[in-house]
């Protein structure tokens, strides 16, 4: 794995949840450069999501569905071994292009998007360390936001930066962009078409 690492400075951080093969690489593209050109000290951390269902399969036309790496009923089940049934696995061919154009770090969402509390420490173990080494990265992003002490020992045993949302993170739909050295996150699919280029 790479030295890669995201130091907290005083400089803003964005961070990009849900980089996967179902993103639209010209739409994130332009994100980017929307960033770049406005905000060029700005950090970019983009988490990436290896496995994932199809979703531009049930796209709904508006690029909303198409961009998410599960389907949203799935936060309604109890079981969650539903997001064990993943239909697509793969890095973004556009990823190391994307990273180097726009000065981007990367970091791992996990090897599936599920909650690791639920996971026994040897499955998030593998979640954790696999997705880094398919993503070539030391940061560690949980899905959901959600980690616990096991998820802790294992970054720590691995000297992986685990990201954590009690450090400091706003979440851009809720908490309007500023650049004064706080962090946020965003998922693209939360904001389709040109909604996406009005948050920054």
């Amino acid at each position: 794995m790479s030295e890669i690492s995201l130091s907290f400075d005083s400089a803003t951080v964005i961070r990009i949840d849900d980089i996967s093969v179902n993103l639209e690489e010209a739409r994130l593209e332009k994100f980017l450069k929307q960033i770049r050109q406005k905000y060029p000290s700005v950090k970019v951390l983009l988490a990436v999501s290896p496995a994932v269902f199809d979703m531009p399969s049930r796209d709904d036309g508006q690029g909303k569905i198409a961009e998410r790496v599960f389907p949203s009923i799935l936060n309604a089940h109890s079981d969650h071994k539903v997001f064990y049934l993943i239909e697509k696995i793969g890095i973004p061919h556009w990823l190391a292009r994307i990273t180097s154009s726009y000065n981007c770090l990367l970091a791992s969402h996990g090897l599936i998007h599920v909650d690791h509390r639920l996971l026994p420490v040897g499955a998030q173990e593998m979640s954790i360390i696999t997705s880094l080494s398919l993503v070539n990265s030391k940061i560690f992003v949980p899905p959901f936001n959600k980690y616990n002490a096991d998820t802790e020992l294992v970054c720590k045993n691995q000297s992986i930066d685990l990201i954590k949302w009690e450090d400091g993170w706003n979440h851009l739909g809720y908490q309007p962009f500023s650049d004064d050295g706080r962090n946020y996150y965003v998922h693209l699919h939360d904001y389709p078409g040109e909604k996406l280029f009005e948050i920054i």
